[in-house]
């Protein structure tokens, strides 16, 4: 097996901070949030950081937010920020997470610290985790919140926890979703932003991300330019990518009908979307709750099957049209054949909640996690 000089380092930092800091003792109101996909609180994080705090002035809410970049000195200073986290673990009663992280998976966790992963997608159709190559094991997590009871399996497996551990609680940033009112005000801020595409027809192209963590990006291609000039005037394409391939450019500058949307949140995109075109994104079951079409563009289908892997038969899962090229899409956008009923039985397979009470519910379990941990004097 090759030297992993790069993990040898982080694991000496983990392992000695941890040893420094073992003894300091865990504070009982401490909760701390770690991601390493964006650089400010957003999405779950921050619906149930507000909650929390809205609950309790106590709580001692610590956010170690940094999106990890890939670059020489981005790693150095990851090397620093894993001690920084470290610290915050071993003194924390509660530790949230929406990735896999180093830290929580190479130390000794204290029997009053819980670490409780709450993924930054509401499922997962490729496999992920524990069930693909990985640089370092996934241990430590003591729950995993999901969306609904059938990924119990998945997600137990994905993360190496008994299935009795994995919650169906549902996804915190849902609730959003089926809020009609915020979704009427994001869709005012879009059309303030690109007052070009109302009265138009809106096709979101948002595939997942290829490729091993933030180490391996890759992505598929696809010829928006062409799909424009098939679909007309009257169409507007908007594209996002995941966060690690922000700076990828799909389309012509000089084309105001084709828009680099990747600065933007899904959800407000969502607002104003009226047809998705993705793969094997996750985003997909967030797409769903809105019953709107979706279509599958995966030229790559048997090298990822192969390759990669996914969870379920994805030619019986896929809830609209797969297509393998750009005219396929043109042909199931004119013909409006859509499979809406796919879409439907997705959202209501793979959803438990459909009341937007998602972080309620989420903060609630953490309180009661908090209060059994914590000793009464009587």
């Amino acid at each position: 097996m090759e030297f992993d000089m790069e993990k040898f380092i982080a694991l000496i930092v983990v392992k000695v901070t941890w040893l420094f800091t073992f003894a300091i003792p865990v504070n009982k109101k401490k909760i701390t949030f770690i991601s390493y996909f964006e650089n400010k609180l957003t999405g779950n994080f921050k619906l149930i950081s507000k909650e929390l705090q809205k609950r309790d002035n106590d709580y001692k809410l610590v956010f170690l937010i940094h999106k990890f970049n890939n670059s020489l000195l981005d790693k150095l200073y990851y090397v620093l920020y894993f001690a920084i986290q470290t610290y915050h673990i071993n003194t924390s009663a509660i530790v949230l997470l929406d990735g896999n992280n180093f830290p929580v998976c190479n130390i000794t966790k204290k029997k009053q610290t819980t670490i409780i992963q709450i993924w930054h997608a509401c499922g997962g159709i490729k496999k992920f985790g524990y069930d693909i190559n990985r640089r370092f094991d996934i241990k430590n997590y003591d729950y995993v919140y999901v969306a609904g009871n059938e990924f119990k399996c998945t997600f137990s497996s994905a993360f190496q926890v008994e299935q009795d551990k994995v919650i169906s609680l549902g996804v915190a940033k849902t609730d959003i979703l089926y809020n009609e009112g915020k979704m009427e005000s994001y869709k005012e801020l879009v059309y303030n932003k690109y007052p070009q595409i109302k009265n138009k027809k809106v096709v979101l192209y948002a595939p997942t991300f290829r490729g091993d963590g933030a180490f391996d990006r890759q992505y598929v291609n696809i010829d928006l330019e062409y799909l424009y000039n098939k679909l007309g005037q009257d169409y507007i394409l908007l594209y996002k990518l995941h966060p690690f391939l922000e700076s990828i450019s799909l389309g012509k500058d000089n084309n105001d009908n084709i828009i680099n949307v990747n600065n933007i949140d899904l959800y407000k995109l969502f607002s104003v979307t009226d047809i998705l075109i993705s793969d094997y994104s996750a985003i997909i079951f967030d797409f769903s709750i809105l019953e709107r079409p979706i279509i599958l563009y995966t030229p790559d289908l048997v090298v990822y099957e192969e390759e990669r892997g996914f969870y379920y038969n994805y030619r019986e899962f896929a809830p609209g049209p797969i297509c393998f090229n750009e005219e396929e899409i043109a042909e199931v956008i004119a013909t409006q054949n859509y499979k809406l009923d796919r879409v439907q039985d997705l959202k209501y397979k793979y959803f438990d909640y459909h009341d937007g009470l998602s972080t309620q519910r989420i903060a609630n379990d953490i309180e009661d996690i908090i209060s059994r941990n914590t000793p009464h004097n009587f």
